[in-house]
């Protein structure tokens, strides 16, 4: 089946599905608001469930080895790689961005 755009999906099923509904909340929470204000109502949801939160800064973390903690922007070759130049840890971008934020 092919892609069809969440307009023209609303106007081929007439209501609103879960998908359509979560995109429409999604672009309520985070277009309407600051990313501090979307940062304390996650973190006050979170906190309700009992789980502890802990803040990153985002900063270099896309550029960080999760192995030796090296910071270069030749790391990343390319937008879907990463090989550090230090060590020679490889892998791909996005599973190893979340890595380096747990450091």
């Amino acid at each position: 089946m092919p892609f069809i755009g969440v307009r023209k999906y609303r106007r081929m099923a007439g209501a609103k599905s879960h998908w359509t509904r979560y995109v429409d909340f999604m672009k309520t929470l985070i277009v309407g608001h600051s990313v501090n204000c979307v940062r304390q109502f996650i973190t006050y949801k979170v906190q309700l469930a009992g789980v502890p939160v802990v803040v990153v800064d985002p900063r270099n973390t896309s550029r960080t080895c999760p192995h030796c903690g090296l910071i270069d922007k030749h790391n990343r070759p390319n937008q879907a790689s990463f090989r550090c130049i230090g060590c020679g840890f490889a892998g791909s971008a996005r599973e190893q961005a979340p890595a380096s934020s747990a450091l």
